[in-house]
C-alpha cells in the first residue's frame, strides 16, 4: 500500500531545505520544518564565532531604531544570512512554483507567449509605467525591490580579561550598512561586496545585555544584476586579547610535500604586541575539535 501526500513549500522554504540537505545527495529521505537557531554560547578569546542566530529585522526606516531601549517585540526573528529581496511576498501564487511554463522551455530565439508578469518575489508589475520607485533597477536586477531595512541583536559576554579586544565581523551587506552597538554609531560600510569589521570594544557593556542594530539602505538605481539586499553573508564575532593576531594576518603554505612528509611555513602578522607576549593557535577538526 502506498500513501501519496501533496505538500506545498514557499520558495524560501525550500531554499533552506535545498541547502540543509546539500551534503546528503541522492538519501536525503523526506522534508523537514527547519528549527530554530540553538542559543550561541561565546566563548572568550576565541576567534571566527558564528554569530548568525537569533537576529529581528523590520523593514522601512524611522528615528530611534537603534536605540537599545527600543521595544522590538514585533520586529520579526530570522537567522542570517538573509535577503529580503528575494522572500516570498504577499500575493504570490504558490502554484506558480510547481507549472512548467512555455518560459521555462521556450528556445532562445523565441519569445514566450503569456509569460507570467509575477513569480515568487520577482514582481515585473512594479517595473509597469516607468515605476521605478519600486523595482528601482528593473529588469537587470530582476524586478526585486530594494528598500531600507534594520536588523537587531541582543548578546550577552562571557566573563572577559581587562585588556579584552572585540569585534563583529561581517561577510557582505548589501548595502551602505550603519552599525551601532548601544546606542552608538560605529561604523559605515557602503560597499556591498566586500567583508568589513568593525571595533565594538570601546562602547561593550561586558557584564550586561549588549544591543547591536545594522540598518541597511539598497536604494536607487545602483546595480546592473541582482544584488540581494540585506546582511547576505554570514557573520562572526572576535572574542580576542590587546596582542592578537591581525585580521588574515596567518599565512600557511606548504612549499614541499613528499610522500613521506611535508614542510610547512607559517607567517604571523600580530597586533599589539609587546616583549615576552605569548599567542595561541588551536587548530580544530571539521567536527570542530580541538586537535592541536
Amino acid at each position: 500500500m502506498t500513501a501519496s501526500t501533496k505538500t506545498h513549500f514557499s520558495r524560501r522554504t525550500l531554499l533552506q531545505l535545498s541547502a540543509a540537505a546539500g551534503g546528503l545527495g541522492a538519501t536525503f529521505p523526506a522534508f523537514a520544518v527547519p528549527t530554530p537557531a540553538r542559543a550561541e554560547r561565546l566563548e572568550a578569546d576565541m576567534r571566527g564565532q558564528p554569530f548568525d542566530g537569533n537576529w529581528l529585522f523590520s523593514r522601512g526606516d524611522g528615528g530611534g531604531l537603534a536605540a537599545r531601549s527600543l521595544n522590538d517585540a514585533d520586529w520579526r526573528p530570522l537567522d542570517l544570512p538573509h535577503d529580503w529581496s528575494i522572500e516570498d511576498r504577499p500575493g504570490s501564487d504558490p502554484a506558480l512554483n510547481g507549472v512548467i511554463r512555455e518560459a521555462d522551455t521556450a528556445p532562445l530565439w523565441q519569445k514566450p507567449a503569456k509569460s507570467p508578469r509575477l513569480i515568487g518575489p520577482f514582481d515585473a508589475r512594479l517595473n509597469d509605467n516607468q515605476a521605478y520607485a519600486h523595482s528601482a533597477s528593473g529588469g537587470p536586477t530582476a524586478f526585486t525591490v530594494g528598500g531600507i531595512g534594520w536588523y537587531r541583536k541582543r548578546f550577552t559576554l562571557p566573563p572577559l580579561a581587562a585588556d579584552a579586544h572585540v569585534e563583529v565581523e561581517f561577510d557582505g551587506v548589501y548595502m551602505a550598512a550603519q552599525v551601532w552597538l548601544n546606542d552608538t554609531l560605529l561604523a559605515e560600510h557602503p560597499y556591498g561586496y566586500t567583508a568589513f569589521t568593525v571595533d565594538l570594544t570601546p562602547h561593550l557593556d561586558p557584564s550586561g545585555q549588549n544591543v547591536l542594530a545594522v540598518r541597511v539602505a539598497n536604494i536607487g538605481r545602483n546595480s546592473r544584476w541582482y544584488s540581494g539586499s540585506g546582511i547576505y553573508r554570514h557573520v562572526r564575532l572576535n572574542i580576542l586579547r590587546a596582542a592578537r593576531f591581525e585580521r588574515w594576518g596567518l599565512t600557511v603554505t606548504t612549499p614541499t610535500i613528499t610522500a613521506d612528509a611535508a614542510t610547512v611555513d607559517v607567517v604571523a602578522r600580530t597586533a599589539s604586541t609587546a616583549l615576552g607576549s605569548v599567542i595561541q593557535t588551536r587548530i580544530r577538526d571539521a567536527a570542530g575539535r580541538i586537535v592541536a
